[in-house]
Order: C-alpha cells, then structure tokens, then sequence
C-alpha cells in the first residue's frame, strides 16, 4: 500500500537535508517541503508557538520502518512527529511512478 509520511521540522534548510537524504536512501519516491506553517503544541507543560516546516513525503507502506528510522537518526527535534497516513486510491500512473522510483 502507499504512504504519506508526515513531519515537522524548525528550518527549510533542514527539511531540504531531510528530504535529500531519504531521496537518496530511496526511501521515498518525493517529498514536498510546505511552509512555513505555524505551530501550536504543548511541551513539557508549556504551550507553544512555532515556525516550522511540513515535510509530507510519498512512499510506501512497507518502508514506513526504515523511514522512521532515518527520521529517528537525523531530526533534530527530540521528539519529532512521525506520522503515516495510508494512501487508499491515486491515479494509476503516479502510483506506478512510486513503485518504479522505490524498486
């Protein structure tokens, strides 16, 4: 099954690292850096106002652990959001685009 993987991250220059590294990995077939967003979240009991980035890349399923990992490995944020959203229909050329690019 496809995948959109979903992160936050404080600079665009760091989401361009990111979005590099796992390109190069092939680990993901793309990744669309939007921004900046504003953020509001509580950490460590405090309520918080951020400039960040959203990193929404497209890859599959089955790679979501490795994903995850390489996010885990290089994010700078101590708790970084790792979320999958499950793709359940595409068009079928961009979705043999995905399957061609992680092979």
């Amino acid at each position: 099954m496809y995948a959109l993987v979903l992160t936050t991250i404080q600079s665009k220059k760091d989401g361009q690292k990111l979005a590099q590294g796992l390109l190069k990995e092939g680990l993901v077939a793309c990744v669309n850096i939007l921004g900046p967003i504003e953020s509001h979240f509580v950490w460590k009991k405090k309520i918080c106002c951020e400039k960040e980035y959203q990193l929404m890349m497209k890859t599959k399923e089955q790679c979501f652990e490795k994903v995850k990992a390489y996010l885990l490995k290089h994010h700078p944020y101590e708790v970084p959001e790792i979320i999958l959203l499950p793709i359940k229909k595409g068009w079928k050329k961009y979705l043999e685009w995905i399957d061609e690019v992680l092979s």
